[in-house]
């Protein structure tokens, strides 16, 4: 018996673990980024470091603060491994240097994947935590490369290091809702870092900036392909709820509502149910064409979408149509009802507008060698200077030799500057970087 099993545990040691990718893409097309960033994400994993820079993320923000952190690591296991015992005594910057160095090629993995369009194969459908992962650590890992950059005085590779992490979080965050959700948090950590390096940024950085940031804020908003697919999997993923609750035996549930609804779905004959899916499914995706066309309006009315919505109510299940109104409200995404969710896309646009604001002031700088002395005298495009949260100008205010730049914000927003953080929002939890 004790042989059998140290022969199990011998092979299972043995076997090489599966990463990601093999996990998620059965076949490799090489046109998707998401093939890429997978990799990357693989690629980071195969090492500990990956852990040993995950334990640094309280100091991160002790640092990002100007307090004097000890140097060690937080939330380290015990006991130590030797290793880690090493790497006590490194500084934060020594441990980023270390983490460029190891995870380079990740790095270029993530470049690649930027080439391309980027879409979620049906595999990594069923679990949201690949895409919190890979959101989370490429996101990180661009920021410690532009740490290290702003540490030694390039800041040619911070804005290529930050604006590449852009890039990555705008064209990932189209495959789903949830690595929406991830973006947003991850966008506005983004604008805060490039908040804490403005006096760093040199005419031909700010150029870069200027691009980049009007590239992103040109194309069609990201988030809505994310909505379009949220909706596409809740009407996929609806079918099999429906199909479950028919073939359950009616009164199991201690929750009177589900009590109902199967007693009202078990009595229903399979012909029936396929109508009722047919039905709830074309209900769900109408629901998302009318909710996602209203995006096409100019920015400054998206929060007005909501100014009529309703929380989705549970009717008393008593026949089919009862139960067929609550699959459908219950499966439609939160968002078409909770403002928040738009209001934290806002916030972010909000930032890359600021950002681009940013980059004109110090162009103008490099140029005058002063500040503007309000927004009028940069010669902007037309709607640069436009804040379609607040529907007001931007407002720019000169202070000595320092200047502030802001939105006044919404109700939903407060307001808002390049490095203010993101409101909390119930339907994104656990999300921030």
């Amino acid at each position: 018996m004790f042989g059998t099993l140290a022969l199990v545990i011998s092979l299972t040691i043995q076997q090489p673990a599966q990463g990601l990718f093999e996990r998620t893409f059965l076949e490799s097309t090489g046109r998707n980024g998401m093939e890429e960033y997978v990799r990357a994400f693989d690629s980071m994993q195969k090492t500990e470091w990956s852990s040993y820079a995950g334990w640094m993320t309280v100091e991160d923000r002790a640092l990002a603060q100007g307090k004097r952190v000890s140097g060690r690591f937080v939330d380290t296991p015990a006991p130590l491994s030797p290793q880690a015992k090493r790497l006590e005594i490194l500084s934060y910057l020594k441990v980023r240097q270390e983490e460029v160095r190891v995870f380079q090629r990740a790095w270029d993995l993530v470049g690649d994947g930027n080439e391309k369009p980027c879409y979620l194969p049906s595999t990594m459908l069923p679990s949201t935590f690949p895409i919190v992962s890979i959101g989370r650590s490429i996101s990180k890992l661009g920021r410690d490369f532009a740490y290290v950059a702003a540490s030694d005085g390039r800041s040619d590779l911070m804005v290529d290091y930050l604006t590449r992490v852009l890039t990555f979080l705008d064209n990932s965050c189209r495959s789903s809702f949830m690595a929406a959700l991830v973006s947003v948090s991850n966008q506005a950590a983004v604008c805060g870092d490039f908040a804490d390096n403005l006096d760093r940024i040199s005419m031909q950085d700010a150029v870069r900036i200027e691009k980049a940031t009007s590239s992103l804020l040109s194309e069609r908003p990201s988030f809505l392909e994310a909505f379009d697919a949220a909706f596409r999997n809740d009407a996929a993923n609806v079918d099999r709820a429906i199909r479950s609750a028919a073939n359950l035996a009616g009164g199991s549930s201690k929750d009177r509502t589900e009590q109902r609804m199967v007693r009202v779905m078990h009595g229903m004959s399979s012909a029936d149910v396929e109508q009722m899916i047919g039905r709830v499914q074309k209900s769900i995706l109408d629901t998302g064409l009318q909710f996602t066309s209203r995006f096409s309006s100019p920015e400054e009315t998206w929060l007005s979408i909501y100014a009529n919505s309703q929380e989705p109510r549970d009717p008393e299940i008593e026949n089919q149509a009862d139960a067929e109104e609550l699959w459908t409200s219950h499966w439609t995404p939160p968002f078409v009802t909770n403002p928040m969710t738009v209001a934290r896309v806002l916030i972010c646009r909000a930032k890359l507008r600021l950002l681009r604001l940013h980059s004109e002031v110090i162009l103008f700088r490099w140029n005058h060698n002063r500040l503007p002395r309000n927004v009028e005298e940069l010669a902007l495009p037309e709607g640069y200077a436009f804040d379609p949260v607040s529907k007001k100008p931007f407002v720019y205010e000169v202070k000595g030799k320092n200047y502030r730049l802001y939105s006044l914000g919404a109700k939903e927003t407060g307001p808002i500057d390049l490095g203010s953080p993101l409101p909390s929002a119930s339907d994104d939890a656990d999300t921030n970087p």
